[in-house]
């Protein structure tokens, strides 16, 4: 009689890790940066407008993922009911991003994680909201684990590349203002440090050669997007008065960054 047994919960929680990262790693990174009219988000993305990695989760809160499109907009859409849940039984102010993740992101992607029967969702998000005097960036793994950026800190990442491109931005910040730049200039410093951080992978000695190759693919391919305008571009406003914080920018419009 054959004995079949589950793997041990550590064994377990690394090797669906392992794979939700191979996951993560294949999708764009996304990058959010505060400007003096409050964030801009951006990432490469060829496949618009047919599908979007960054979108309005509620008023003031934008949110964004890197990794398998389909869990994606699965878990985009449950936050998104939540939310418009949420204002109509007690108050718009009462919808804000740590609600969100606390009660809908989080508790559902450690269930699904942490249930061996499930495959987990390949995915990390970027949270960003607009506050009273700037804006809280959360960061919540395929695992529901939830990471808080300082809330002086005026820029987030996600993606295969966020460590050495937040590294770049937060030396950036120790010499610049960003809340004094306008969109056209975040827009290039967001950018700018994309393809430095894709440019460092490719040369980095310490990597095996088939990593440097796929770096050195991806830079082509992001100088490609950036030539042609496959950017996507979205705002959180606080300016507005007629429309929604929530905004797409067509890339187009920041020629001059993006030639």
């Amino acid at each position: 009689m054959n004995m079949f047994s589950l793997p041990h919960p550590e064994e377990l929680r690394k090797t669906r890790a392992e794979y939700c990262e191979g996951g993560v790693k294949q999708g764009k990174n996304v990058l959010a940066i505060c400007f003096n009219k409050g964030v801009v988000l951006l990432s490469e993305n060829e496949h618009l407008p047919n599908k979007y990695c960054i979108d309005e989760l509620h008023d003031r809160i934008a949110i964004a993922g890197v990794g398998e499109q389909s869990s994606y907009d699965q878990i985009r859409q449950k936050a998104t009911l939540y939310a418009a849940a949420r204002e109509m039984q007690f108050d718009p102010l009462d919808v804000n991003a740590d609600s969100v993740i606390r009660d809908v992101i989080s508790p559902y992607l450690r269930e699904v994680f942490f249930n061996p029967y499930t495959p987990p969702k390949r995915v990390k998000f970027l949270l960003s909201e607009l506050t009273d005097h700037g804006a809280r960036f959360y960061e919540v793994r395929y695992d529901g684990a939830t990471g808080v950026r300082s809330t002086n800190q005026p820029f987030a990442a996600i993606g295969k590349d966020a460590e050495s491109i937040e590294m770049a931005l937060e030396d950036l910040a120790r010499q610049h203002d960003f809340t004094l730049l306008d969109l056209a200039q975040a827009v290039g410093v967001g950018l700018g440090r994309l393809e430095a951080a894709l440019r460092q992978a490719a040369q980095n000695p310490n990597a095996h050669e088939q990593e440097k190759k796929q770096a050195a693919d991806d830079l082509k391919e992001f100088e490609s997007n950036v030539k042609n305008r496959y950017l996507e571009i979205a705002v959180l406003d606080r300016t507005v008065r007629d429309r929604r914080v929530f905004g797409r920018v067509d890339a187009a419009t920041l020629s001059p960054i993006t030639e």
